[in-house]
């Protein structure tokens, strides 16, 4: 397959795409004539926020610590 450069990334799906055309088969070979790929955007998506909340739980657990 020959393949298009890497889509813009989608912040609904997190994810880019890419598409493929098949450059030649095998004899009898039963290929799709083109398909499409996708990956993670990368470090380009939105930090969770959930990420937050487990480092201020951790900071509360070493206060408790120092505490006792």
């Amino acid at each position: 397959y020959q393949f298009q450069a890497w889509g813009e990334c989608d912040l609904n799906t997190a994810l880019k795409t890419r598409t493929g055309s098949l450059k030649r088969a095998l004899h009898n070979a039963d290929c799709q004539k083109t398909v499409t790929i996708s990956k993670p955007c990368g470090k380009l998506t939105k930090p969770k926020p959930q990420a937050e909340s487990k480092k201020k739980k951790k900071e509360g657990k070493k206060q408790e610590k120092m505490l006792d």
